[in-house]
C-alpha cells in the first residue's frame, strides 16, 4: 500500500505544492485583511460547487463505471452542468440586484465557478477512461497558469484581490482547453434523455452531503468575517488553507491507493480486507499524525517562515486546526468507509450535519469571547463529536477494524516528538525540528523491529551439519564429546 501511495502522490503533489505556493505569496503580499477578502471569494465559489454541480460529475463517474462508450452520458453532463450553471448566474443576478453582494463579488464567483466546473467536467471525462497521464496534467497546467498570473496581475496591475480571481480563472480556463485538446471526442447527435433519470437517481441524494462538507471547510471564516471583520478572517484563513492543503493531500494520497485495494478484498469476501484496513489505517495515522505533531511543536516558527509577522497573532491556532483537520479526515477517510461497503452512504449525512451544526453553535458562543481561537476550538469540538458519532454508526452498520496499534504507534510517536521538541527548546529551529522527526520515526519504526527480526529468521538457513560417519564393522559407535 506504500508503493500505491508513491504511485499517486506525485500526481497530487505537484499541482498541491503550487497551490500551497500561491497560498503563502498571496497571504504576504496582500495582508490578513484583503487576503480575507480572497478567501471569502474562494469559499463562496468552492460551496456553490459542491453544492450546485459535484453531484452530475459524481454521478457520471458512477453510472458510467466499465461503459466503453459514454457519450450519452457525457452530452447530458454537459447540458445538465449549462443548466445548473445559468441557475447560479440568475441567482447571483437577483442578489446584485436586491444588494445583498456586490456586482463585483457576485461577478467573480459566478466566473470563478464556471472556469472551475467546466475543467473539472473535463477532468472527470479523463478519468473514468483511466487516462491518469492526461488528468494529472490537467491538474498540473491548471496550477501553472493560475499561479503566474494571478501574481503577475497583483504585482503590476494593482487590480488587488482581483488580480489572484483572474488568475484562477485563468487556470481553469488552460485546464480546460488541453482536457479538449487531448479528448475530441465528438458527441454531436448522442444526446437522450433516458440517462438522465439514472444520474439524477444517484447524484441527486448526494447534494446535501456535498454541501455540507464544503460548508464545514468555509463556515469558520464566514462568521470570522461577519464578527470580527475581514482581518481576522484572513488570519485564520491562511492558516486554516496552508494546514488543510498539507493534511489534506496525505489524505488524498493515502486514500486513492488504499481504499481501492480494501474495496477489491471486500468484494472478495473473507478476512484479508480487514487486514488491508488495517494497514491502511496505519499509514493514514502515521502519516497525518506527523504533520500534526510538527505544527503543535512549532507552530510560532512555522507561522512566522510561512506567512510573516502579519500573522503571528493566529499562530496559536495552527495545532487546533491541524488536529481537526485529523479528525475529519479520519472520519471522512476511514470510518465512514463502512458505510461505503455496505453501500448505504446515506448514513454519511448524519456525522456531518452534526459537525456543521456544532460548529457553527460553538463558533457564535466562543468568538465573540476568545476571537480567532474560539473559531478553531469551535471546529475541533465539531470534528470530534462528528468522528464519534460516525464510529458509532459505523460499528451498527458494517464495522471497519480500529487500529489501535496504530494509534499507540502514532500517538506514541507523537509524544516523542513533544518531548524532543521541548528538550530541544534552545536549540536553532532547524536542528531542533531535526531531532523531534527523527524521534518520531525512530519510535515508530520500533515497532517494527519484531516483524523484522521474525522475517529474517524465517529466511536465515538452516545451520549446515557434517553427515554422520558409520562406525566399522564390529566397533562400537563413538559418544559426542560432552
Amino acid at each position: 500500500m506504500l508503493k500505491q501511495s508513491a504511485v499517486y502522490l506525485p500526481s497530487r503533489a505537484i499541482p498541491g505544492a503550487l497551490n500551497f505556493l500561491g497560498l503563502v505569496i498571496y497571504a504576504r503580499m496582500l495582508g490578513p485583511a484583503a487576503f480575507g477578502h480572497l478567501t471569502l471569494i474562494v469559499g463562496a465559489a468552492s460551496v456553490v460547487n459542491a453544492a450546485v454541480l459535484y453531484w452530475v460529475r459524481s454521478s457520471y463517474l458512477r453510472v458510467t463505471a466499465g461503459s466503453a462508450d459514454d457519450r450519452a452520458e457525457r452530452s447530458v453532463v454537459l447540458a445538465l452542468n449549462a443548466a445548473l450553471l445559468a441557475a447560479v448566474v440568475l441567482l447571483a443576478s437577483v442578489g446584485a440586484l436586491l444588494g445583498w453582494v456586490p456586482w463585483w463579488e457576485a461577478c467573480s464567483v459566478v466566473a470563478l465557478v464556471g472556469a472551475q466546473n467546466a475543467c473539472e467536467v473535463r477532468q472527470e471525462f479523463l478519468r473514468a477512461h483511466e487516462r491518469v497521464t492526461a488528468y494529472g496534467a490537467v491538474a498540473l497546467i491548471r496550477a501553472l497558469v493560475a499561479l503566474p498570473v494571478g501574481w503577475a496581475l497583483l504585482r503590476f496591475s494593482g487590480l488587488g484581490v482581483t488580480g489572484p480571481v483572474l488568475g484562477l480563472i485563468a487556470g481553469g480556463l488552460a485546464g480546460l482547453l488541453y482536457a479538449q485538446a487531448v479528448d475530441r471526442q465528438s458527441l454531436r447527435g448522442h444526446f437522450s434523455l433516458t440517462v438522465l433519470p439514472s444520474l439524477t437517481r444517484y447524484g441527486l441524494p448526494l447534494i446535501p452531503y456535498f454541501a455540507v462538507q464544503a460548508l464545514l471547510g468555509n463556515v469558520d471564516r464566514f462568521l470570522l468575517s461577519r464578527l470580527l471583520g475581514l482581518h481576522a478572517a484572513g488570519s485564520y484563513g491562511a492558516g486554516y488553507d496552508a494546514v488543510q492543503q498539507t493534511i489534506g493531500l496525505i489524505f488524498v494520497a493515502v486514500s486513492l491507493a488504499g481504499l481501492p485495494l480494501i474495496y477489491k478484498a471486500h468484494a472478495l469476501g473473507g478476512i484479508l480486507w480487514r487486514a488491508r484496513a488495517r494497514e491502511y489505517g496505519r499509514l493514514l495515522l502515521v502519516a497525518v499524525v506527523f504533520v500534526a505533531a510538527g505544527l503543535t511543536c512549532y507552530h510560532a516558527e512555522v507561522t512566522r517562515l510561512l506567512l510573516g509577522e502579519a500573522y503571528s497573532a493566529a499562530s496559536v491556532t495552527l495545532p487546533i486546526i491541524a488536529w481537526a483537520a485529523v479528525l475529519a479526515g479520519l472520519r471522512s477517510s476511514y470510518s465512514d468507509v463502512a458505510f461505503q461497503l455496505s453501500r448505504q452512504t446515506a448514513w454519511q449525512l448524519p456525522g456531518a450535519l452534526v459537525a456543521l451544526v456544532t460548529n457553527v453553535t460553538l463558533d457564535v458562543l466562543l468568538i465573540p469571547r476568545l476571537g480567532i481561537p474560539g473559531a478553531a476550538l469551535g471546529s475541533l469540538g465539531a470534528q470530534c463529536l462528528a468522528l464519534v458519532l460516525s464510529v458509532v454508526l459505523a460499528l451498527r452498520i458494517g464495522p471497519v477494524p480500529w487500529p489501535g496499534r496504530a494509534l499507540l504507534q502514532a500517538g506514541g510517536a507523537g509524544a516523542v516528538m513533544l518531548l524532543v521538541s521541548r528538550v530541544t527548546a534552545p536549540w536553532p529551529f532547524a536542528l531542533s525540528a531535526t531531532a523531534a522527526c527523527l524521534g518520531y520515526a525512530l519510535w515508530v519504526s520500533a515497532f517494527h523491529v519484531p516483524a523484522l527480526t521474525a522475517r529474517l529468521r524465517r529466511r536465515r538457513p538452516a545451520a549446515v551439519q557434517a553427515p554422520a560417519v558409520s562406525p566399522p564393522p564390529g566397533e562400537p559407535a563413538q559418544e559426542p564429546p560432552r
